[in-house]
């Protein structure tokens, strides 16, 4: 099943994809935010033209796994979301996946001006590699 997933973050949104087979994750790209139904437009139109059959959304998790002060507001992005698309959303804990995709960033020695942009994209990648596993 092809999957995509955001990281939702305030101004940009990371979004990244799995192959058919949940085995390959890649970096899709970066949406900066608007208003919530340009947003959400753009999501879902990076769904579509991806072929994705599900969304994961990274929910951000609090130390001890309760949900924190950004869950409410993503949780109620996702319900935005699926109110324009029969796709199934999921949420899953993204609790460290900016943290890990600078350390993977850094470790591949990329320019630092790509960086501020891919890491919200890497972020994704994590969240949906974490969620895969979990599988």
């Amino acid at each position: 099943m092809r999957i995509i997933a955001f990281d939702l973050g305030e101004k940009k949104i990371g979004a990244a994809i799995c192959d058919p087979l949940g085995i390959i994750v890649r970096p899709l790209s970066v949406v900066i935010r608007q208003d919530d139904s340009q947003t959400t437009a753009e999501l879902l139109t990076l769904a579509r033209n991806n072929y994705a059959e599900k969304i994961v959304l990274g929910l951000p998790l609090s130390f001890d796994g309760q949900e924190s002060q950004g869950s409410q507001s993503i949780r109620l992005f996702g319900q935005a979301l699926s109110a324009h698309t029969h796709l199934p959303i999921e949420y899953f804990d993204e609790s460290g996946s900016t943290k890990e995709a600078k350390e993977i960033i850094r470790q591949t020695k990329r320019k630092r001006q790509r960086l501020t942009m891919e890491d919200d994209a890497i972020a994704a990648c994590v969240i949906l590699q974490h969620y895969l596993a979990r599988q």
